[in-house]
């Protein structure tokens, strides 16, 4: 594993056991040999090694258990599995904390005999690179942009300089990307708002088709910010983890450990629960960051950068990232209408085409046909019927309708009252589920039935329909519905639901007792509808 492997391991991959890379790489060392009699300091040495072999299966472990959730099917129990990944965490802490105080004393035990050996005149001795506090005071030379600051190209392989150049300019349009992010959301939940209130399929249409490609959008910059955070976490890590491991500033490091875990167990709790993780991780660790930035500043002596951080920490607003998800069930809505009588010029080809007819894929809808004709006929012809529209059907033929209805008797209604207006010809035609049917007329009754009747007063036929009042149906509802009511459509009109028709009032009582059971707030009831 080369040393930027082992580093960005460190902070991220190795999920948080900062210290363990580095005090791997102290402990595989020979160590000074004239303290090889030093029996704490061999027992250090020893120690280390231990707590770096017990940190990577630990590791190991924890890769293992992320892998099985990454992998698991939706419905799975991932419960235990994220109880096992908290405790392997704080395992794993613990050890980085050890293994820090076990490389602070191997040090300072170092740097004693180093003290001792230069105080004898004694000048070679072989423990490392050692930089003394005074090689690295670029005071005179530092830039406020901490990356631009020569320790970083001094020090820095060029392609990771220039990856950590590119993780500067990210950051940049991370913020855009959260600014965008929080608009479209805004946008997105104006639009859930709208849909809910829409009435009918032409207004509910255009607002559900705006809704996924919000969420389209939505997804794509989670994505995004997703692959620049952590590619921003990867270089800057490395980056500034490599120089002070060189600078042996473990002190640092062990801070940025634990501030590191810290955030990152932060995020862990909150995974899932909003609408995009991504922002969530932003929003939760970009302080950590410039808080560690900061420190690095700081302790190489970067005084410009130091002071541009502490503007930028102290004028720092994290982005609101604390938003619920958004998730709409597409509704069956039915443009549902009373016909009235306006102006015959209501319809006009430039401004106020005559619609076509919209066939629903699901769902009953009863329309009053006004007639096929072989070519266009002018609107005077319907004395001013609103609302309407229009089908070419296959064999070529206008067919013109008006109105729309969720039961064929309140078609019948206005299908008198246009009779009424010297409207002829008039058929009542139903569609079900997207297959449409023309409905007959009732028969005409003789003089002699009329007289029968008379004696013998027919009655109408009664069917039944169950109507529920609700802002949605959510999945639940319509599973309970099709086991109680298997068979029958469900249609909308606003926040008006209709299943039925039924035969029987039995049939329609137990739908209505099984929904009361599940949903005993739903307003629900149950509605006759005479049949002649």
């Amino acid at each position: 594993m080369n040393r930027r492997k082992i580093i960005v391991a460190t902070f991220a991959a190795s999920l948080f056991v900062a210290l363990s890379a580095f005090a791997l790489n102290v402990a595989q060392r020979p160590g000074i040999k004239e303290l090889m009699s030093n029996r704490e300091y061999v027992e250090l040495l020893e120690r280390s090694e231990q707590l770096s072999l017990r940190a990577d299966s630990v590791n190991t472990l924890l890769a293992e258990r992320r892998a099985l959730i990454a992998d698991a099917v939706e419905g799975e129990d991932v419960a235990p599995l994220r109880r096992e990944i908290i405790a392997l965490e704080q395992l794993s802490h613990d050890l980085s904390i050890e293994q820090g105080a076990v490389t602070r004393r191997i040090g300072e035990i170092e740097q004693e005999h180093i003290m001792n050996q230069l105080l004898n005149n004694q000048e070679h001795v072989v423990v490392g690179e050692i930089i003394d506090d005074a090689d690295m005071d670029h005071t005179t030379t530092a830039l406020a942009n901490l990356v631009d600051n020569e320790c970083f190209k001094q020090e820095l392989k060029a392609e990771d300089y220039a990856d950590l150049l590119s993780a500067q300019r990210e950051e940049s349009e991370m913020v855009q990307l959260a600014a965008r992010y929080a608009e479209a959301y805004a946008e997105l939940k104006g639009v859930a708002e709208e849909y809910a209130k829409a009435d009918r399929a032409s207004v509910a249409e255009p607002l559900y088709a705006r809704y996924v490609q919000l969420s389209a959008e939505l997804e794509e910059l989670d994505k995004s910010m997703n692959d620049k955070w952590n590619h921003i976490l990867d270089a800057k890590y490395f980056a500034m983890a490599y120089i002070l491991e060189k600078s042996h500033r473990y002190d640092i490091l062990d801070r940025a450990s634990n501030n590191y875990q810290a955030m990152q167990q932060r995020c862990a709790m909150n995974d899932g629960v909003y609408a995009s993780d991504a922002l969530m991780r932003y929003a939760l660790g970009r302080r950590t960051l410039l808080g560690y930035e900061w420190e690095f500043a700081r302790d190489m002596r970067l005084k410009p950068a130091q002071d541009s951080l502490r503007g930028v920490l102290d004028g720092y607003t994290p982005p609101v990232f604390s938003l619920q998800r958004i998730e709409l069930e597409q509704g069956n809505f039915m443009d549902y209408a009373k016909v009235k009588i306006g102006r015959t010029n209501y319809y006009d080809e430039e401004s106020n085409p005559l619609p076509e007819l919209r066939v629903f894929e699901s769902g009953v809808i009863y329309r009053i046909s006004l007639g096929r004709y072989r070519n266009k006929q002018t609107m005077t012809l319907f004395k001013g019927v609103q609302p309407m529209s229009v089908e070419r059907s296959a064999d070529g033929m206008y067919c013109y309708y008006a109105g729309g209805y969720a039961t064929e008797q309140e078609a019948r209604d206005d299908m008198q009252f246009l009779e009424g207006k010297g409207l002829k010809s008039l058929e009542i035609c139903c569609w079900k589920d997207g297959t449409k049917s023309t409905l007959s007329k009732p028969k005409s009754v003789s003089s002699s039935e009329k007289s029968s009747s008379a004696t013998k007063p027919s009655t109408p036929k009664v069917q039944y329909m169950v109507v529920v009042r609700a802002d949605a149906m959510n999945d639940k509802m319509r599973s309970v519905i099709r086991s109680a009511a298997a068979g029958k459509s469900i249609s909308r009109n606003g926040n008006t639901y209709i299943i039925g028709l039924f035969r029987e009032r039995g049939e329609a009582d137990v739908l209505l007792t099984t929904l009361s059971e599940n949903f005993p707030t739903l307003e629900m009831a149950i509605q006759e509808t005479k049949v002649e």
